[in-house]
Formats: C-alpha cells, structure tokens, sequence
C-alpha cells in the first residue's frame, strides 16, 4: 500500500532557510514548488540553446515577466542571476586554494574567510565585458 504524501503544500524548507549560508541555498529553500516547475518546465526546455547562463537568465526573466511589468521585479531577479553567478565562481575559487582549505579548517573561520574571499577574489568586470 502506498503512503500518502503530506508535503505538496509545503512550499519552504524552513531548516535550510534558517541554516542558509549562501544565496543557493536561500533559493533552493524558498518557493520549492514554484522552483521545481520552472526548472522542468522552463529551464531544461531551454537545453537546445547549448548555454547555461542563457539559459539561466531567460528563466529568471520568465520568472520576472510572471510576477508583472513593475521593473523592481526584473532587477531582483537580475541581482539574482548576478549574485549566483558570483558564488559559483567564488566557491571554484575556494576549492582549488590550499591556503583558504587550511583557514576553513581553523574554528570559527568560515564565517569571516569566505565573505572576505568574496570581495577580494571576484572578478565581476568579467560579466560586463
């Protein structure tokens, strides 16, 4: 016999929104329902373009064009595809430095090192070029 399942209606993970310690995973915690639909339904539709950024920001203008025409909603979600696009990169960055492995490994350093790498290891004229 199958058990039923309780949780359609449950649209926030509130451990890993409260727990968040980056913007991936505020997203990934918030608007579950609504982020499963657009990635199976907008996103991976949008495979044939062969480009993951394209793809990603026609998405989140979907998403934008779906909340109304006020231009607040297109600059979240704008500020979004910028702000992750940064961390995928920052965490590339933290992962193949050895300097910043042995830091994270000393307590209580994670949250003062990684906001530090941040700011000084991005490269954003990179995205505006």
């Amino acid at each position: 016999m199958n058990n039923p399942l309780w949780n359609g209606g449950a649209n926030v993970k509130l451990r890993l929104f409260e727990s968040a310690a980056k913007f991936g995973d505020i997203i990934a915690s918030f608007n579950c329902n609504t982020n499963n639909w657009v990635a199976i339904y907008i996103y991976k539709r949008l495979k044939f373009l062969g480009n993951r950024f394209l793809s990603q920001f026609i998405t989140l203008w979907f998403l934008a064009l779906w909340h109304g025409i006020h231009s607040g909603y297109y600059l979240t979600f704008f500020n979004e595809f910028i702000v992750m696009n940064f961390e995928k990169d920052i965490e590339a960055i933290v992962k193949k430095s050895h300097r910043i492995q042995e830091w994270l490994k000393l307590p209580g350093a994670s949250p003062i090192i990684i906001p530090n790498t941040f700011l000084f290891c991005s490269k954003p004229e990179e995205y505006f070029i």
